[in-house]
């Protein structure tokens, strides 16, 4: 059976991609880049680096990603005020109480800066249900790279068989698949995410009981 829940952030416990891409596409066209939208989409999910890697060429070499980095937090005044609890998926408490009670291992691996992930989860009111949070700040490479939740596994003193991941986009499904876990794509069609290498698919966070309560594995 399976023991350990692993969250991904963006995208599952808060819907902050739409958001984070508004951003990157309004400071894009303050320098006159206008990308195509599934050009634009690649940065969804994606950690600096990738983000970076996505669009670089847009720049012609007159960019570096280091300054890239520092142009754009000064354009949008080191970041933008959110509420994250305003954004928290439909789900995400319900979900964390019934797998506390249940005696899951509930974990949290996400591509963002740890300081972004300790303010989701003090808005939202959720850090009691987490007994392991990574940042992908934390690895050389984080998703696709599976090292962040091979890590997390080791973390939680489990087996990849005996953990389930819950993902959305193309970046985290593959890392979670690469390491062997169960991988779980909550429904996002608005970026272009291809989730058909996932095991299953959930539209609400609720579905996770269903599947979480019959043997899923092969």
């Amino acid at each position: 059976m399976f023991k350990a829940v692993i969250f991904d952030m963006d995208g599952v416990l808060i819907d902050s991609e739409p958001h984070q891409l508004k951003l990157h596409e309004d400071y894009l066209k303050s320098k006159g880049i206008y990308l195509k939208p599934e050009r634009l989409n690649l940065i969804v999910g994606g950690n600096p680096k990738l983000r970076w890697d996505s669009i670089k060429d847009a720049f012609q070499g007159k960019m570096k990603r280091e300054e890239y980095e520092d142009d754009y937090a000064k354009y949008h005044n080191k970041d933008i005020e959110i509420n994250y609890k305003d954004i928290l998926n439909p789900g995400v408490v319900d979900i964390l109480k019934w797998l506390k009670n249940e005696s899951y291992k509930v974990a949290l691996a996400s591509s963002s800066g740890m300081n972004k992930i300790q303010m989701v989860l003090k808005q939202c009111g959720i850090e009691e249900y987490f007994e392991a949070v990574l940042s992908g700040e934390m690895f050389n490479n984080s998703k696709p790279d599976p090292e962040i939740y091979l890590t997390m596994v080791k973390k939680l003193k489990l087996e990849p068989k005996d953990c389930l991941v819950i993902e959305d986009s193309v970046y985290g499904i593959t890392a979670s698949k690469a390491a062997g876990i169960y991988t779980v794509a909550l429904e996002e069609n608005r970026f272009g995410f291809d989730q058909s290498i996932a095991d299953e698919k959930i539209t609400n966070l609720l579905e996770l009981k269903k599947i979480l309560k019959k043997d899923v594995r092969t």
